[in-house]
């Protein structure tokens, strides 16, 4: 007897957990008015009420910039200006200096960083609406509703010099204003986007640029202590070979990361090379991913040293 009433507990708990992850079925989310593909991925998940999904998968696709520090077991977002962090187990969503607690912690589910999207979208200034007619949950960017494409995008793919216009003209600025413009077409599984960047004074944009349509992903402005003097209105995938900020080009920066990793330029995606004055040193930083890790690499601009380098699985 004592038998059986223990098969039938075991049946019960099994049949309640089947029900808690089929709640979750038919749950779309959408960025944008553009729906996320999870057939690949880990869907989303519902636990005590709250949507979780793939973290990596859901805030690229929002435009930040995101990395996990796998000491701390942190997953971090920046976007805006605006840095979110969260340690795996935790509720504490750390939102630059401040905290907010969240209902559910940060986990990892069948190997994927999971999330709790609202308070994660709603910390990096994104809008968040649920549906529940259609189970679906709706993320909207303050970019995508306040930036229109350009015109001539509708008729075609962009091309770099319309992307970088379409900053300028956002940037309130012109090409005999801006210094050391940078156009680069990134490609993504997302969709390519060209990265676009630029001084005016001492004030450095960056943009990322729907290549596709025209639209700003994303906008950022800082000021810098230090221009760097790299000649105007250069582009494809990282400085051109015959532009030296030191002793190395930036072409050499790349080929040294590519090879301590061991791999082709064609072998990697996101693959971005910048110049950089840190503590008065002359640096450049290279950036790639190869399949989900991502490496970032800090060389010396004057002997091609590695300085750093860091690989974040997620």
């Amino acid at each position: 007897m004592k038998k059986m009433c223990g098969i039938a507990l075991a049946a019960i708990f099994v049949l309640s957990a089947v029900g808690a992850v089929a709640a979750a079925d038919g749950i779309k989310v959408t960025v944008n008015n553009e729906v996320i593909d999870f057939s690949a991925d880990q869907p989303p998940v519902i636990q005590n009420g709250r949507t979780l999904v793939p973290f990596r998968t859901v805030f690229e696709k929002l435009g930040s910039k995101v990395s996990w520090d796998d000491s701390t077991k942190t997953c971090k977002a920046s976007y805006g200006g605006v840095d979110v962090s969260m340690q795996i187990d935790s509720t504490v969503v750390a939102v630059g200096g401040k905290t907010v607690v969240s209902d559910v912690p940060a986990q990892i589910i069948n190997g994927r960083t999971m999330v709790p999207l609202r308070v994660f979208s709603e910390s990096i200034g994104a809008n968040v609406s649920w549906n529940n007619e259609t189970k679906t949950v709706s993320i909207t960017t303050l970019q995508s509703s306040s930036v229109q494409p350009a015109p001539s995008a509708v008729a075609a793919p962009i091309s770099e010099e319309e992307a970088k216009n379409i900053a300028f003209e956002n940037a309130g600025t012109d090409s005999s204003q801006a210094s050391n413009a940078v156009v680069r077409l990134d490609r993504e599984y997302s969709g390519d986007h060209y990265d676009v960047s630029f001084f005016v004074g001492n004030t450095e944009y960056e943009y990322e640029i729907n290549a596709a349509t025209g639209e700003i992903i994303s906008m950022d402005k800082e000021i810098k202590d230090n221009v760097p003097n790299v000649p105007n209105n250069h582009s494809s995938h990282s400085v051109a070979p015959s532009v030296s900020a030191g002793s190395i080009t930036a072409e050499q920066a790349k080929q040294i990361a590519l090879g301590a990793v061991g791999v082709t330029e064609a072998q990697t995606r996101q693959l971005k090379t910048e110049y950089d004055i840190d503590d008065g040193r002359e640096i450049y930083e290279v950036e790639f991913y190869v399949d989900r890790t991502e490496y970032s690499f800090e060389i010396s601009a004057a002997d091609g040293t590695i300085l750093s380098r860091e690989a974040d699985n997620d």
